[in-house]
């Protein structure tokens, strides 16, 4: 071997013990299973944090606008829910607990998680950087009937509520070395740990997504998963990286664009971990999924003008939901998003007619997809659906605008609305002439305030008429006094109007004339 490459050789050598040894010090992942250590086991201890320096909080926090204005004191943190009426409460926990026996572990008090000095209120960017964990942990859990939140539930009852406390401290002094997280695995099933789990922001550079992603793994653990491993010939690979896309929440999630769910292998290269089974499981957890939020035919869409919108979960990789709206002739376009933070969901959109042929699909394989299409006026169902790969979970949002539709007017003439201009209608009139505000069941056909002979004329042109007027035949003259829209009463000048009648009609309508001079 050449000298220039036994000395490359060597550097690379050294590099890589000493990033083995990097390593080591910060990747400890023991798990000691029950007996090891007489009825008790030591917890899993997830030292797999990304290789990051900064101590600044991380992210640009929810986009809420003035909601994080003031600081507010530790106390009067937002409380934030899920799934408020969900029985299982999973409580992120950021304003500290006091010293406590942890199964094998002594744990010193913690203060109130915080980036700054101040430890008696969190401020504006603390604010957003709690409400983003909250949002991605929610998303995490949005399948499940469980309620993320950041209110203490008041209990630590097994089956009811999960504590996943950030901790103030970097848990060296109490573990023995750093780590992103640690809990005991069942925990929440009522086994050692006291429903209780850690999260450490400090070995996560306080980032949003991060510590997000830190406690959505360490409350599976809680809720009895292990960890999701690669094995290559027997070699395991404790956390399953993933790719840049996506990455098993029980790997190392934190810095692909999706945390999912994963069904993979675990503790051996045969033993196969179906996240989503583990967690739902009613005979351990008792929550199991949570209810199909959209169960009929199609739940119709919120309408504010022509602008649409609409929210949901899908629950399941089977679970499709669907919503109906109207619209007129013209351009539709719909955009469904899955959750702004930490979206989990790649889904797909099918939009039928009223007969159920479909008019368009959209399944780009992306987060989030659009439709714009031209339409016939008409009702339309809108379908959202996973993309249907395991882990294509999670909230969605939908907006969008539809054509304006056409506004059907009344018969001209017709004040009772009854589909026909006759004796009823030139009753109404007689019974409201010259009167002022009128409106069109009053007899103002032609919106001008008041009832008069031009609604008289209206009345005549449309006579026993469901449709436009009839041919003129003959005549019927009226004078009256207007004046010109924005003129003075002085200047109002006589006016003639024309009706044309044919015969019939004409005869008909000096009857019923004789009835309305008698009224007026």
């Amino acid at each position: 071997m050449p000298r220039f490459a036994r000395r490359s050789l060597r550097r690379t050598q050294k590099a890589t013990r000493t990033a083995r040894s990097l390593a080591d010090a910060l990747e400890a992942r023991v798990l000691f299973h029950a007996g090891d250590l007489g009825n008790d086991y030591l917890p899993l201890m997830d030292d797999d944090a990304p290789a990051v320096e900064s101590t600044t909080p991380g992210g640009t926090g929810p986009d809420l606008g003035a909601t994080f204005t003031t600081p507010v004191t530790i106390a009067n943190l937002s409380k934030y829910h899920s799934r408020p009426g969900a029985t299982a409460k999973l409580f992120l926990d950021f304003d500290g607990i006091a010293g406590l026996t942890w199964g094998q572990f002594t744990v010193p008090l913690q203060t109130p998680w915080s980036t700054d000095p101040d430890l008696t209120t969190f401020s504006t960017s603390e604010q957003a950087t709690i409400y983003e964990i909250w949002a991605r942990v929610a998303e995490k859990y949005s399948p499940f009937n469980v309620d993320v939140t950041t209110e203490d539930p008041g209990n630590r009852t097994p089956l009811k509520s999960l504590d996943v406390v950030f901790a103030s401290d970097d848990g060296v002094s109490w573990l023995g070395s750093a780590s992103g997280g640690i809990a005991y695995v069942g925990s929440f099933q009522g086994s050692t740990g006291g429903n209780t789990v850690f999260v450490f922001p400090k070995n996560l550079a306080n980032n949003a997504k991060y510590s997000a992603e830190g406690a959505a793994h360490e409350a599976g653990h809680a809720f009895g998963l292990n960890h999701q491993s690669v094995w290559n010939n027997g070699v395991k690979t404790e956390y399953n990286p993933g790719n840049s896309l996506v990455a098993p929440i029980m790997g190392n999630s934190y810095t692909a664009q999706r945390g999912l769910w994963w069904n993979g292998t675990t503790t051996s290269a045969t033993t196969m971990q179906d996240d989503l089974s583990v967690i739902s499981n009613t005979a351990t957890n008792r929550f199991g999924y949570a209810a199909d939020d959209h169960v009929s035919a199609a739940d119709p869409l919120a309408v504010s003008g022509l602008a649409v919108s609409g929210y949901g979960v899908i629950e399941r990789m089977t679970d499709t939901d669907a919503f109906s709206f109207t619209t007129g002739s013209g351009a539709v376009s719909l955009t469904v998003d899955s959750a702004k933070y930490g979206g989990m969901l790649d889904l797909k959109l099918s939009l039928y007619d009223a007969n159920g042929n479909v008019v368009a699909t959209a399944n780009n394989q992306v987060l989030g997809e659009s439709l714009n299409v031209t339409v016939a006026a008409g009702s339309y169902k809108l379908v959202v659906a996973s993309n249907g790969s395991y882990g294509d979970l999670g909230q969605y949002s939908i907006t969008g605008a539809v054509a304006a539709q056409a506004v059907s007017q009344p018969l001209a003439g017709d004040a009772n609305q009854d589909g026909v201009v006759n004796s009823f209608d030139l009753n109404i009139l007689a019974a409201n002439w010259n009167s002022g505000n009128a409106t069109w069941s009053a007899g103002d056909f032609n919106a001008d305030g008041i009832v008069n002979s031009y609604d008289l004329n209206i009345v005549a042109s449309n006579w026993t008429s469901t449709a436009a007027a009839t041919v003129p035949a003959e005549t019927i003259t009226t004078t009256t006094t207007v004046a010109p829209a924005g003129s003075s009463p002085t200047s109002a000048k006589p006016v003639t109007q024309v009706a044309s009648l044919d015969p019939a009609t004409a005869n008909d309508m000096r009857v019923h004339n004789k009835d309305l001079h008698h009224h007026l």
